[in-house]
């Protein structure tokens, strides 16, 4: 019976580092796509269907992937006190990534590009050729796949043909931007086991007073870009939703900053799960609002 036990353990222990929990945290970029579509005609089936394949297989699988070679035993992203991954991890991220590779292929060819492109980021970011140690870098290779990355690959998916017009570039740079605030916000933390690793992240980089600079500019950027794109493409009564949504997340950001202007041990675990909760909850009813509006 022992090793039968062992085995539901690691098992266990596996699915639990999907984080799928913390996956949701990536939803209002998903909603985000949504709302700039509404000017398509798109199938409702296939927007669930994008929803799902990316908040029960492409996040989860990069989560896992991440906890695979990571090996963290502190704190990360949705899991105060993580279990060690096992072998058992990395076939689930692998089945995962291959059934998000083939489900997407039905959509269109081009999204399943893109689900590729998403994968491989991933994997690169965290994995043997470990970009997470070059903090310019996997800022850009994380928040761009994260943010326009996934706009596009829901764009594609729900239809609609890739544009360098302004109305679909522009969202796509805000969302991405938006996303590089809240980066380096949850490396904030983890400062001592990333050097432990040898990982130089772009918050490790900065500092704790750097990490709230760098993020509040590049908040502002974001939000001046979605607010124009809100604003050219859906009017004023949606930028003014986005702007009092924002009030919140903002106010909370300001908060913390000065807590850790204060004390340093600020800088912890349950203020940047507050930080992302905070965000992540405002901004998805507020796109869930404009979806129901504008529908």
């Amino acid at each position: 019976m022992k090793p039968t036990n062992n085995h539901l353990i690691e098992w266990r222990n596996a699915l639990i580092l999907l984080r799928l929990p913390f996956s949701i945290f990536l939803l209002p970029v998903y909603l985000f796509a949504l709302v700039f579509s509404n000017s398509y005609a798109y199938e409702v089936e296939a927007a669930i269907g994008l929803f799902l394949v990316l908040h029960f297989l492409i996040y989860p699988a990069s989560n896992g992937y991440n906890s695979y070679y990571d090996k963290d035993t502190e704190p990360i992203g949705g899991l105060e006190t993580p279990p060690l991954p096992n072998r058992k991890l990395l076939y689930i991220v692998n089945a995962l990534d291959v059934s998000a590779l083939v489900l997407t292929s039905f959509f269109s060819f081009t999204t399943m590009l893109w689900t590729l492109g998403y994968i491989a980021a991933s994997r690169a970011y965290s994995g043997k050729l470990r970009l997470k140690k070059y903090p310019i870098l996997s800022t850009i290779l994380v928040t761009g796949f994260q943010g326009a990355g996934i706009y596009f690959l829901t764009q594609s998916g729900l239809g609609i043909p890739f544009s360098f017009s302004p109305s679909f570039i522009i969202p796509a740079f805000g969302s991405t931007f938006f996303l590089m605030g809240a980066y380096p916000l949850t490396q904030i933390y983890q400062h001592k086991p990333d050097a432990e690793r040898g990982d130089l992240t772009l918050s490790r980089m900065l500092g704790i007073m750097g990490t709230f600079k760098f993020s509040a500019v590049a908040f502002a950027i974001g939000g001046l870009v979605i607010n124009y794109g809100l604003y050219t493409q859906l009017g004023l009564i949606p930028t003014a939703v986005f702007g009092v949504a924002t009030s919140l997340p903002l106010g909370f950001f300001i908060h913390w900053w000065w807590l850790c202007a204060k004390n340093k041990n600020e800088a912890s675990f349950k203020n940047a799960m507050r930080m992302n909760i905070i965000s992540s909850v405002c901004l998805s009813i507020t796109y869930l609002g404009l979806l129901i509006l504008y529908l």
